[in-house]
């Protein structure tokens, strides 16, 4: 038998832990039989049950390895249920007959290392009637099955295309109408709303999905107020916005013969989570998950349900929850932010170009620019705000216009798409200098007593949210002043191989903002003393 490869063997093994934890009957590794002797028979690598329902995983090292699989793996999943023998598995879990009652076969390929681009390969294998899985998916499972338990089956159903009966409940609700958007007013038992509401992960090939990733300490701390508080009050309204597929909007009716009642579907997934998540999944464990129980029939959530709510819609509606109303991490914001198609919203264009200027030289990931990446030297927050949004780029909260000096360099429209025509080439120049600058600025931290950059060293403030606002603010009073040929900066930029950036000189400057101008002040009087001009700093 050959060795199986540590790459295949990791990769099975977590796809494994992510279907138990979810509640599916698992095994991997299942060599099976069609005939006697066990002449025909071939070996699968993992397989999950759920009802009727047989799940088929092939996990793959590398995409090369899809042409010559995937005929193979979907002509032998319909045999499965007329196999004889069991021949060997890992964990021995299945026995016949829990293949002979399955009716239905959904496939599922995990790649580990996705040589082509995801999308061209998700394309390819939805064709096929295949889900995929790449490395940012089986990651997110992983993490969300591990914390989140059984409730990540209802996900991964409905992301497989597995939908239980759709039956229509009637709930108590009153319909309103907020700018042309129609939504109800109701109360859900947690077991409803844990099986019919769904967080659709943020790094999935759809880029207007979103959510911020649940924390365990935040959860863990809601479950033990809902177990040991008998008396606890939910008052803020969780929000979901149903599906717009068609067996879904069908399913719903207002004021069905007079009764005033929301009738909807509580089928799998079949609502988006927009906000409250925490407080739904917090109820997994608990009493009122279980809805034979009577207190889980008598305990309900306040909901404002959206009848059908374009997806765009529901990503602003969360920004305009949790950036103007409730504070919530900023770098979810700034990245969800990012994903905009126009500049309308005022956090958009700065959030761009920061997630852009971060695949590059000299920032090469430096910046964390989402919640799922390892906090970098500085965050996309950090770095947009105060100095590139509101100063560099000059955005007025008061007349919602820019007036910056990079704006005025090229200007863009805000409520027009971000990356096609004018406002492209916009784009483009804005990354252009603010890339050249910072590369000036990593070439300028030589030190000449250690014989290396200090741009990456965690002690030297240069790259860190001090460092960068300071440099930002000189960037700003350059600009305001001149148009740099070709956007060379190393002439004023020499200038920082004099200037203290280390964290003990940093913490004899003022606090917050005091201490970005402080070190502004100190690197552009040196550029005015040594060039002979008269930039000045100002907010």
């Amino acid at each position: 038998m050959t060795e199986e490869h540590p790459i295949h063997r990791g990769l099975k093994n977590k796809v494994v832990e992510i279907l138990e934890n979810s509640g599916f009957l698992v095994d991997s590794e299942i060599h099976v039989s069609f005939s006697r002797p066990t002449t025909d028979d071939f070996s699968l690598d993992v397989c999950a049950i759920h009802d009727d329902h047989l799940l088929l995983f092939e996990c793959k090292r590398s995409s090369k390895e899809l042409s010559r699989q995937i005929d193979h793996t979907k002509q032998n999943g319909p045999r499965l249920n007329k196999i004889t023998k069991i021949l060997e598995s890992e964990k021995r879990r299945f026995v016949l007959n829990d293949f002979k009652r399955i009716k239905y076969f959904h496939y599922c390929y995990a790649i580990y290392d996705t040589e082509k681009k995801d999308i061209e390969i998700d394309k390819k294998l939805r064709s096929k009637e295949i889900i995929f899985w790449n490395n940012e998916a089986i990651k997110y499972f992983y993490n969300t099955s591990k914390m989140l338990g059984t409730t990540t089956k209802y996900e991964i159903l409905r992301e497989i295309g597995i939908r239980d009966r759709i039956v229509s409940e009637p709930e108590d609700a009153v319909r309103i109408e907020q700018n042309g958007n129609e939504l109800f007013l109701l109360g859900l038992q947690p077991s409803k709303l844990l099986k019919m509401a769904y967080a659709f992960r943020r790094l999935s090939l759809r880029n207007e999905s979103y959510q911020r990733i649940v924390s365990g300490k935040k959860l863990q701390q809601l479950e033990e107020f809902y177990k040991k508080k008998k008396d606890f009050l939910l008052a803020n309204s969780v929000i979901i916005a149903f599906e717009d597929e068609p067996e879904i909007q069908n399913e719903i009716e207002w004021n069905k013969a007079g009764d005033r009642k929301l009738h909807f579907p509580t089928s799998y997934s079949c609502a988006w989570m927009i906000d409250g998540q925490h407080r739904v999944y917090a109820f997994k464990d608990t009493k009122y998950n279980n809805p034979k129980k009577i207190d889980s029939k008598q305990f309900k959530i306040p909901v404002v349900a959206f009848r059908k709510l374009p997806l765009p819609k529901q990503s602003r509606t969360f920004v305009n929850i949790n950036y103007y109303q409730t504070k919530i991490n900023t770098v979810l914001i700034c990245d969800l932010a990012a994903s905009f198609p126009d500049a309308s919203y005022e956090l958009s264009w700065a959030s761009l170009l920061v997630k852009k200027l971060n695949m590059g030289d000299p920032w090469n990931g430096k910046i964390q620019t989402s919640q799922t990446e390892p906090k970098g030297s500085i965050s996309i927050a950090g770095f947009i705000r105060p100095v590139l949004l509101y100063t560099l780029l000059g955005y007025s909260v008061r007349d919602e216009k820019y007036h910056g000096p990079l704006f005025k360099i090229k200007k863009f429209e805000k409520n027009k798409p971000m990356l096609t025509g004018q406002n492209k080439a916009a784009f483009d120049t804005h990354l252009e200098i603010l890339r050249k600058f910072f590369k000036s600025a990593k070439k300028n931290s030589w030190n000449s007593k250690t014989k290396k950059l200090m741009w990456d060293d965690q002690d030297y403030g240069m790259s860190n949210a001090y460092g960068v606002n300071a440099l930002l603010l000189v960037l700003s009073a350059i600009l305001k002043k001149e148009k740099i040929l070709s956007y060379d900066f190393d002439k004023y930029l020499t200038i920082l191989r004099t200037v203290n950036f280390s964290k003990a000189h940093i913490k004899t400057l003022s606090r917050g903002y005091g201490a970005y101008t402080d070190l502004a002040q100190e690197i552009i009087g040196k550029i005015n003393k040594q060039f002979k001009k008269n930039y000045t700093i100002s907010y």
